[in-house]
């Protein structure tokens, strides 16, 4: 009877227990130097599910890639319900409030970043903007973490003419000056790129080769879709 009454107590214990709530950092890496890159939409927020999981924390990044290498990210953070419950006390719904104020920061740094007038630049520092922000993600302790790239991944720098591609030795030169971190397993890397002719498409589909054997190297998932749906 005992050993009955422990057994049915650690299957209670095992059904009752609750399955970890991941958190999640998205970051957004929008290409300005390119006049016809598609642009991100509200559809990002599907990625998040805060609502859902108010126990995991969640972070939100946006940057350009412009025809500087240096140019400044937008972050937003929510904390977990646990690290804001000492407000709760006073005010029941301060997490939910947190949350509608997340997705609201995130529509509006979208809507701006979109409105800014698009054209084409002398340069183009695709690679270098990448290689930062993985960086970034890979040193982060989220438990998902989505790169988000807008771009045709053309390059065009101090390594590599736009249009030329990229040869074995641009690429050594680029991992030199800016080197990719080691390990990047678990991070996915949606590119979201919708060619407007045959040849553009050509140019791309070389462009992701390049970039699929690079990344996924390091354990990288990478994604290619031509419009604004995520599903995970």
């Amino acid at each position: 009877m005992k050993a009955l009454l422990v057994v049915g107590s650690l299957f209670l214990c095992a059904c009752t227990t609750k399955p970890k709530q991941l958190s999640t950092v998205v970051t957004v890496l929008l290409d300005r130097t390119d006049s016809m890159a598609l642009q991100p939409s509200s559809s990002i927020l599907r990625l998040f599910h805060c609502t859902e999981n108010k126990e995991a924390a969640f972070c939100f990044r946006l940057r350009t890639i412009e025809d500087e290498i240096h140019t400044p990210a937008v972050e937003y953070e929510i904390p977990s319900e646990a690290q804001t419950r000492q407000y709760a006390e006073q005010d029941p719904q301060y997490h939910d409030r947190l949350i509608l104020r997340f997705y609201s920061v995130i529509r509006s740094c979208i809507d701006s970043t979109n409105r800014l007038p698009a054209q084409r630049r002398l340069y183009s520092e695709c690679y270098a903007a990448i290689a930062r922000e993985l960086v970034v993600l890979s040193s982060s302790s989220y438990d998902n973490k989505i790169l988000l790239l807008y771009t045709d991944l053309m390059e065009n720098g101090d390594i590599t003419a736009y249009g030329s591609g990229l040869t074995v030795d641009d690429i050594k030169k680029m991992q030199t000056a800016y080197p990719l971190p080691k390990r990047l397993t678990g991070i996915k890397i949606f590119v979201l790129y919708r060619p407007l002719s045959r040849a553009a498409d050509k140019r791309f589909s070389k462009m992701v080769t390049v970039y699929r054997n690079l990344l996924e190297s390091h354990g990288a998932h990478l994604i290619i879709q031509s419009e604004n749906k995520f599903n995970l």
